[in-house]
């Protein structure tokens, strides 16, 4: 053999690649395997976080906990929060300025005013969609009411739909740029009487007051000597007959004297209520980023800087080199985040966990509501994905997962914004100039998912309480949705605060916000998911766009594109 080998060396040589290739490619796969790992870690690592803060609530639903301990549950999501409230403002400011600083100044007024055509057109369908299918679904009943499962949550304050316009105006341009990092302003209403209040300290309301008390008293002690003659009673047998009438007819005395003595409160207190008087409004600071503000602003200084040219290199490196750092400081964030996103799972599972009541008493609206939602994916989003970028929304859906995971942990989408940016650059290859133009304002503006459940919930809250709505009221209920999911919050549950105002314009009680608190934890999350992949949709088209009409340049310097054939088109 040896000989052979000498004489024929290539066959030697394919002998020993022969030997040799299963080894290799053992080598070669493992080192794939371990490369995909590596660069999905995160990813896996937040949705093994959401699927185990869903399941460990749900199992540990009914032990018994100190509110002490469901507290330090918590805190490492508040930690998270906090981080991300902290990081939030310098993020969004840096990011517009740097952005709009390196892009044509030209081209900038086109996009905008495609974005935020967008932006109404989505939010419009939604609040159509979610209108069509709670009058088809008719998912209230007036006798759901009853069995509701009331939250103990605060119903937010009444307010009133020209105080939010003039809100939403008025805090686009702030009077101080660093009081508006974290307070925005608010209409505050207060009533001056012409009258003064109805003076009931004397006078027949309280001798009738005093004579309804002198009968409950004697009532009571008619009631004390009858149990004590029953104590001491030896024949309790002959006596139980008397005994029984003479206690029910106490009972029904005692039911007539409450009742009288609350129709005559309720009459006292009506009274008492001062008369209609002047109106005045008045503005006052509230806790919260003054985001819109922050982003006017934000836009102008970027806008002046692109048409400075030379002489605001200074300032344009200076931003570029900030929204880098600020970028490295985001990715330590990142990865704590799965450990906050399962303690705030965890957390609601704790406190909002009794499904079973949940699903008797709002079974149909939660049904209602996320068909809306999935409809308003499957029908309006991806379609406009596969006709204006050409690409697969499965692989936008896959692209954008990690971030739609953080948005559902934290129910924010302002939380999920840091993510969004580097989810959208390095996996779907959209510029970083159109990220930084269009997802701080998206996620501000875009909450096309809040507009659909406010359109439900307030329809549906009506139809619990009876009431039939016409088509001018739907009309009503669409344009105030829309209006008021444009100027909402990005806070979580901001969907609450707006839809007090919508049935406040139907004369719907506010108080039956609270059947739907209950649930609103988990919708939350759910909508405020498809917001922010609505944001995402909506900056593919304008990047697919900026390309072919080549308003920007193609930036293609530190960004990674994972999926090399995301620019195929949809097979």
């Amino acid at each position: 053999v040896s000989d052979s080998s000498r004489t024929n060396p290539a066959r030697s040589s394919r002998n020993s690649v022969a030997a040799s290739s299963p080894a290799a490619e053992r080598r070669q796969s493992n080192g794939k395997c371990c490369k995909c790992l590596r660069s999905n870690l995160l990813l896996l690592l937040t949705l093994t976080a959401v699927a185990a803060g869903l399941g460990t609530g749900y199992l540990l639903k009914d032990v018994p906990m100190t509110p002490v301990t469901v507290r330090f549950i918590a805190l490492p999501g508040e930690i998270l929060m906090s981080m991300f409230k902290g990081i939030v403002v310098p993020l969004i400011v840096v990011s517009i300025v740097a952005g709009i600083a390196n892009m044509n100044a030209s081209s900038m007024g086109k996009l905008n005013g495609l974005a935020f055509a967008y932006y109404a057109l989505i939010t419009l369908v939604a609040v159509t969609i979610g209108l069509t299918l709670v009058m088809l679904i008719h998912p209230g009943h007036p006798d759901l009411k009853a069995n509701s499962v009331n939250s103990k949550a605060k119903i937010p304050e009444n307010v009133q739909f020209h105080s939010v316009i003039y809100d939403l105006i008025i805090n686009l341009f702030p009077d101080n740029l660093f009081s508006a990092a974290f307070q925005s302003r608010k209409t505050l209403v207060t009533y001056t009487p012409h009258d003064k209040p109805i003076n009931t300290t004397n006078g027949t309301d309280t001798n009738h007051t005093m004579d309804l008390s002198r009968e409950m008293l004697n009532v009571m002690n008619h009631t004390k000597n009858v149990l004590d003659k029953a104590k001491n009673s030896s024949s309790f047998d002959s006596d139980f007959h008397s005994l029984n009438l003479t206690l029910r007819n106490l009972v029904e005395k005692e039911e007539g004297s409450i009742h009288r003595l609350e129709e005559k409160v309720k009459e006292i207190e009506g009274k008492k209520k001062k008369k209609e008087g002047d109106v005045k409004y008045s503005l006052v600071s509230r806790d919260g980023s003054n985001i819109l503000g922050l982003l006017v602003y934000s836009f102008v200084f970027g806008l002046l800087i692109s048409y400075s040219k030379e002489k605001g290199q200074f300032l344009r490196d200076l931003f570029t080199s900030l929204d880098y750092l600020i970028g490295r400081f985001v990715n330590l964030i990142i990865w704590y985040s799965p450990i906050g996103i399962f303690s705030l799972l965890l957390t609601q599972m704790l406190q909002n966990g009794d499904f079973v009541a949940m699903g008797k008493s709002l079974g149909m609206y939660v049904v209602t509501v996320l068909s809306g939602l999935f409809i308003h994916l499957l029908l309006v989003l991806f379609p406009l994905y596969i006709i204006f970028v050409r690409k697969n929304p499965i692989k936008l859906v896959g692209g954008v997962s990690q971030m739609m995971a953080v948005a559902f942990g934290t129910s924010s989408s302002v939380a999920a914004l840091p993510l969004h940016f580097k989810c959208l650059q390095e996996n779907m290859g959209v510029s970083k100039e159109i990220c930084q133009m269009v997802l701080p304002v998206a996620c501000t503006v875009n909450m096309n998912g809040t507009a659909l459940y406010e359109a439900v919930a307030s329809i549906f809250i009506a139809q619990l309480n009876g009431i039939s709505l016409s088509f001018v009221d739907c009309v009503i209920v669409s344009l105030m949705s829309t209006i008021a999911a444009l100027g909402a919050a990005v806070i979580p549950s901001a969907g609450l605060f707006t839809m007090v105002m919508i049935l406040s314009a139907l004369n719907v009680p506010i108080e039956d916000i609270s059947l739907i608190m209950s649930i609103d934890w988990l919708l939350d999350r759910i909508r405020t998911t498809l917001n922010c992949l609505g944001d995402s949709v909506g900056a593919s088209m304008l990047d697919a766009y900026a390309r072919k009409k080549g308003l920007i340049d193609n930036w293609t310097e530190n960004v990674t594109y994972i999926d090399e054939e995301s620019t195929d088109d949809v097979r």
